[in-house]
């Protein structure tokens, strides 16, 4: 607590980052809370991450065989109040900037009450896990999957066994797992996708959402229901 920006920087590989609590409440520009730079075989378990000015977690770089499990995150994404040039990511993210980052697992991670402009989580990379999370109460969409355009990013990724909730804002309904155009060879099962709100006050647009451009995937066995605009909408091929 009290650093101006990022409050724990690691680059490099075979680090352990474990139950800590990070709280960003002074940081006052660009700032993540922990953030990995270009590395693999690293721990990051256990962390309360929050009021972080940018992202709670981020994985940028090249980076492979991290294990992001059991954090609790909210209120990070705070200085968004339009979109900036570095409104990008999720609280928790990988950004796969070279098509190298791939097999990182996100799991048991509890993601609530982020900023309006990104998501609670933000996936890049290829081979990545995102399995058993919790995320809900996020301005923006729960869990977001980007292609980012290289040939290999967005593809073999699973989405399974989340519970994703009462995300969006009113007068920004988004969906609460979102695939975005490009991303191919994906699963999503066994997710739970609701709003709990009255009708009228739910922002939780679609349960799942699969964009235009997208290819070659199975989306079974979710459960999705009274979300504002309807259970899944399918546009990929």
């Amino acid at each position: 607590y009290g650093a101006k920006s990022t409050l724990v920087y690691m680059a490099g590989s075979n680090h352990k980052i474990l139950n800590n609590i990070l709280d960003g409440s002074t940081q006052i520009a660009f700032a993540c809370g922990i953030w990995l730079r270009s590395g693999n075989y690293n721990s990051v378990q256990g962390n309360t991450v929050k009021n972080i000015a940018n992202n709670g977690i981020a994985l940028m770089g090249t980076s492979a065989y991290n294990v992001v499990n059991g954090n609790i995150l909210y209120g990070n994404h705070r200085l968004d109040s339009g979109p900036p040039s570095y409104a990008e990511g999720g609280q928790l993210t990988v950004y796969d900037e070279t098509g190298l980052s791939y097999s990182n697992v996100f799991s048991n991670n509890n993601i609530s009450n982020g900023g309006a402009f990104a998501a609670g989580m933000e996936i890049g990379g290829y081979n990545t896990i995102v399995v058993g999370n919790v995320v809900h109460g996020n301005e923006h969409s729960g869990i977001s999957s980007h292609a980012y355009g290289a040939a290999a990013n967005g593809t073999n990724n699973i989405i399974s066994d989340n519970i994703v909730y009462n995300n969006g804002k009113v007068g920004q309904l988004r969906p609460g797992i979102w695939v975005w155009g490009g991303a191919s060879y994906f699963v999503i099962n066994g997710n739970i996708c609701y709003d709990t709100r009255e009708a009228g006050s739910k922002t939780q647009s679609y349960g799942i959402q699969i964009d235009s451009g997208s290819d070659h995937y199975i989306v079974t066995n979710n459960l999705v229901h009274n979300n504002a605009t309807g259970t899944i909408s399918d546009s990929g091929g």
